[in-house]
């Protein structure tokens, strides 16, 4: 189960390019559907600016490129897998976010003990 959700991510990443995701959980989905053409298009623009490398694979050039335009992309595809699971029920989305994208204020110990509580859990 721990390695489903790293596989997940990348799935989005590589499935950017065929337009599609092999992933069930993804599947049928029109929400999965919309971040994925997100997803593709960030990373084609990123292609064109040199903040990836797209051949002979994908390769990260600009760090800060994925930091403030990939990452939230992917932290809205993760949320998809967690809630397919039903492991962010009583996580505000916002937070779930902020969370997953280490960035913003994530509001209180509480809201950063619970979410961590649900990464050590087995899905």
């Amino acid at each position: 189960m721990r390695w489903k959700l790293p596989f997940f991510i990348i799935d989005a990443v590589f499935g950017a390019g065929l337009r599609r995701s092999s992933s069930e959980e993804a599947r049928g989905s029109n929400e999965a559907l919309e971040i994925l053409k997100k997803i593709t298009a960030c990373v084609k623009g990123a292609t064109q600016k040199k903040s990836v490398q797209s051949q002979p694979h994908l390769v990260l050039l600009d760090k800060t490129w994925y930091n403030t335009s990939l990452s939230p992309l992917l932290a809205e595809w993760t949320e998809i897998w967690l809630r397919a699971r039903g492991a962010s029920r009583g996580i505000a989305e916002h937070h779930m976010r902020a969370y997953l994208t280490r960035s913003g204020n994530v509001a209180g110990t509480f809201c950063v003990s619970q979410i961590q509580r649900l990464f050590q859990a087995p899905l």
